[in-house]
């Protein structure tokens, strides 16, 4: 009321200045009593001046008052409102409470609070009820309100479970990331396995903000930064969400492929090589230059797909799949066919490397005449074990 009041003065103040007598009135006075007016400030400028400094005071201290209101709902998980509930509402900075109990809706009021963050915690309730304790922070001049969600005892030992994948801006998994789950009153960290799911299991309904707490050792440094917000319903006993995050890779652990295309022990120009990301599934072409070099730099480690020579033979003359560990650098040389195209390319890595060797398969005949023969030793030993039980009987 103190405030309203102050405001009030001030505006019958504004209302009744033109009543009283103009300006230029003042300054006729003025001219009279203060000959040297041009060198100071007229009456009416000082009167102005002064006008707006009480009214800047006014409302500097209207707005500095503790008048937050802050309106609790208490609801058992049906949404029904619960009556005769006890609550406290204490300032965390002051360590000042107010107490309050709810009415037959449900609600407890509480008026002229500090503009700071407050606990919310429950007292005393009807029996079989249990409440968490909450925090919110307040804002003067503004309705606040807290919605207060009953647990029975059986949901007092529930938990909820939720899963977060975390994936790059092509959908592919990101593993390694370490992720939080954040409420008023909790705090839980998981990390992402090699699909890129993040489990937890959390005590408490309502409303998370989930952060990446930690990045991977491979990205640029870009830790605890906000991605979702999620809700826990209490009908929800098991939630599935997942968030898209542009990941930028540190240069010491981006890799690269070299692909040498020869034909005859000489350099292939302008053959076309492509590459396939396994993760995205996106692919990148380039032609061999005049040493017959196809350079794929700036590659994200992980799994390749390498092909040569134009687009009919992409499966018939392929290199095969390629992994790249982080930091690394692989290079190839492939010798054309120079007769038959239907065959395989001879491939050579030319450095000795530890890492994985290039796959090696047969053609589709000699892939048949295989499954073909162990089908034949299948049926042989089916056979022989059916003739040996007849023989027993």
């Amino acid at each position: 009321m103190k405030i309203f009041k102050k405001l009030l003065l001030v505006l019958v103040v504004i209302v009744m200045i033109p009543q009283i007598t103009t300006a230029s009135e003042i300054d006729k006075i003025d001219n009279i009593i203060n000959p040297n007016r041009e060198q100071n400030d007229s009456i009416s400028k000082k009167i102005m001046q002064n006008f707006k400094s009480n009214l800047s005071f006014a409302v500097k201290q209207a707005m500095d008052e503790d008048n937050a209101i802050l309106k609790v709902n208490v609801l058992d998980k049906k949404s029904k409102p619960i009556p005769k509930v006890e609550i406290i509402v204490t300032d965390l900075k002051t360590g000042k409470s107010r107490e309050n109990q709810t009415d037959e809706k449900g609600e407890a009021q509480f008026y002229k609070l500090a503009p700071s963050e407050h606990s919310v915690k429950v007292v005393s309730a009807p029996s079989g009820y249990f409440f968490d304790e909450q925090k919110v922070l307040l804002e003067n001049n503004t309705d606040n309100s807290k919605t207060l969600i009953a647990k029975t005892r059986e949901d007092k030992d529930k938990k909820y479970k939720i899963t977060y994948r975390i994936t790059d801006k092509y959908g592919v998994a990101l593993k390694e990331i370490d992720v939080k789950l954040k409420s008023n009153s909790k705090e839980y960290l998981s990390k992402t396995d090699m699909f890129g799911y993040a489990y937890f299991e959390v005590e408490d309904i309502g409303k998370y903000e989930v952060y990446v707490e930690k990045m991977s050792e491979y990205f640029e440094k870009h830790d605890n930064f906000k991605i979702n917000d999620i809700e826990i319903s209490p009908n929800s006993e098991e939630s599935i969400y997942s968030s898209q995050i542009d990941e930028q890779i540190k240069k010491e652990f981006e890799s690269a492929l070299i692909i040498n295309v020869k034909k005859a022990d000489k350099p292939q120009e302008k053959v076309l090589v492509s590459l396939k990301d396994i993760r995205t599934g996106l692919y990148a072409f380039q032609y061999t230059n005049k040493e017959g070099k196809a350079v794929f730099d700036n590659l994200f480690p992980g799994n390749y797909f390498v092909t040569v020579n134009n687009e009919d033979r992409l499966t018939e003359n392929g290199v095969g799949g390629v992994i790249l560990k982080e930091g690394q650098v692989r290079e190839f040389d492939v010798v054309l066919s120079q007769s038959d195209l239907s065959k395989k390319s001879l491939v050579v890595e030319k450095k000795e490397h530890v890492d994985e060797k290039l796959p090696e398969s047969g053609n589709k005949d000699e892939r048949m005449m295989v499954l073909f023969s162990v089908g034949i030793i299948v049926l042989a030993y089916l056979y022989l074990n059916k003739q040996k039980r007849e023989n027993n009987n």
